[in-house]
Order: structure tokens, then sequence, then C-alpha cells
């Protein structure tokens, strides 16, 4: 069925496809700005449905190709003078993807049409972030067809920190893969060289001994950049482990805290849940997982492949 907003739902694509997770929190957990930051970080591909809105955000590979459930494409159109009432009929009676239908028909080019899914995206992204949904599911899936928005990742973290108005500070952060030049300010260098995927950003822009203003302000050129990027840390949200039965080759741990953290390894919580209660840094517990999991102590029931890119680094 054809809509103004001319967006197709891809299709659900298997759990931790290739290392991508479905994702489901609400905005009191997880805010959800952090959680965008995610997925956009980690390159991720699919459907991003907030609740109660309904709104969809179509993802590809950390851009925001797309927007559905929000404002319709073809009322964009419209307001831009790109087609007229009869344009959009036509390609409404013809079917098919509204903007794909009109691109064939000659009534709008590429460019025009990228522009006006760019202008429905950055409408909504406006919107959803100015009122955080109450809770939102990511499942992977396919890339919408070409031409899409593809706002770029740094462009909705720059309007994340704008409309949020704070920082993720007890968010760890990593040093990102960066393929072209970057030009740093001291003041980018200064905090940069103290985010190791170990300490979280409040602790970095300690570390920094700049002002916090100076700080701050670093802190978010360096996140809109795409210079940093979330931690393996993060991954503890998706890993869930349980104990393995004790035998004479596989004993607990001798810890006093290491005995409290595996106690609560029971295959049901994932592991971040756990670091809440027990109020653990969140780099001691990946220690505390991996080592653990070395020591044949744990099966991992859920999240292999994100416990797989935690191990790389612990």
């Amino acid at each position: 069925m054809t809509t103004f907003a001319g967006l197709p739902t891809p299709p659900a694509l298997p759990a931790g496809m290739a290392g991508r997770p479905s994702m489901a929190d609400t905005h009191d957990r997880w805010p959800f700005p952090e959680a965008l930051s995610y997925l956009i970080s980690r390159r991720m591909t699919g459907r991003l449905t907030l609740y109660p809105s309904g709104v969809i955000l179509h993802l590809n590979d950390g851009r925001v190709d797309g927007a559905q459930g929000h404002r319709l494409l073809g009322d964009v159109l419209l307001e831009q003078g790109l087609v007229n009432v009869d344009d959009l009929t036509a390609a409404l009676i013809t079917g098919g993807l509204l903007g794909q239908t009109l691109l064939r028909a000659r009534r709008l080019t590429a460019l025009q049409l990228r522009g006006a899914l760019r202008q429905q995206v950055r409408g909504a992204l406006r919107d959803v972030l100015a009122t955080p949904p109450e809770r939102y599911e990511f499942v992977p899936g396919t890339a919408l067809p070409s031409p899409s928005a593809g706002v770029p990742g740094g462009e909705v973290l720059a309007e994340a920190l704008t409309r949020g108005g704070t920082l993720p500070l007890g968010t760890i952060f990593q040093l990102a893969p960066v393929t072209a030049p970057v030009s740093m300010t001291p003041d980018q260098w200064a905090l940069l060289r103290w985010v190791n995927g170990r300490r979280s950003l409040r602790r970095a822009v300690q570390l920094s001994g700049l002002p916090d203003d100076l700080a701050f302000t670093a802190a978010r050129q360096l996140i809109e950049l795409e210079v940093v990027e979330h931690s393996a840390i993060t991954e503890l949200k998706f890993i869930v482990a349980q104990l393995k039965p004790a035998s004479s080759v596989r004993q607990p741990p001798a810890g006093i805290r290491g005995n409290l953290f595996i106690k609560y390894m029971d295959g049901t919580q994932d592991v971040w849940s756990v670091v809440q209660k027990l109020n653990f840094p969140p780099e001691e517990a990946a220690s505390l997982l991996c080592a653990m999991h070395r020591d044949d102590l744990l099966d991992i029931v859920q999240g292999r492949a994100e416990f797989q890119r935690l191990l790389e680094q612990y």
C-alpha cells in the first residue's frame, strides 16, 4: 500500500545479523539520545521504531535515510513546489513508492527527491528529540532504495546534543576508525588523548584539565566529527550470561566481588542490569565477564556477537 510517506517497511532480518543486535529499551533506562548515538556509532542498518508516536527512523550504515509516520513526503513536495496536486494524485494512482514513481515519471530529479527526504527526516528528528519516546525498538533490516535522505550521523548527533542540552557524560567512548584527515584544535586534542575505551566521558573531561565549558564544547565537536564512538562496554546491555555447574575443573572465583558478580549470571538478565544493581564500574564488570568466560565459568546465552567484540578488547 502506497502512502504520501513513500517509504517501504524493510523486511526484518534475524537478530544479531552481522553483529547487529535487535534492541528494545525505555528512555528512563537508557536515554534515547544515547541509544541513537550508539546505533549511529555502530553504523547500524535497520529500522528504529519509537513509541507511542509510531515514528520509524530508517538507518543505513549509521546515516538516517528516511522517516516514516511523521510528516508525509507528499506534503513536503507540495510545500516546496516540486510537484502539484495532479502530479501527486497520478503518482498515487500508479502505485509503488511515491518518490520512485515521481522519478520514473520525470516529475522529480534525484537531487530534488533527496532534498525533500532530508527535510522530512530533519523535521522528524527535531520533534522526537524535543519529546523523547517512552520506549523504542531497533530491528536490523535492509537499507531503503536510493536516492534516500542520507543524513550524516554526525549531523544527527549534533542535533541530539543541541536539543538535549546535555552530554552523555556517563558513556564510555573509544577512538573511532577515521579514514579521512581530520583537523584537531588544541582543546579537542587535550580531551581526545584521555579517551581510551575504559573511562567515561565525564572522567576524560576531568583529566583533560580544561575548564568545563571548553571541555564540553570539545566533547560535542569530537562526537559530531565521529572521531569517537561508543566503547565495546556498551555491549553489556545486550549480553546475557549463565554460570556453568561447578566441577573439579570449574570452581567459583576466589574474590568477594567476583563471587557477587557471578551470582547474578543466571541467564535471565543482561549484564548491564547487573552492573546497575551492584553499582560496579562498567569496565570492572567487562573485565570480570571476559575473565570468567576464559576460565570456562560462564556460557553466553544471548549476545554472542556483542560479547566477541567485548572479548577482543578485554
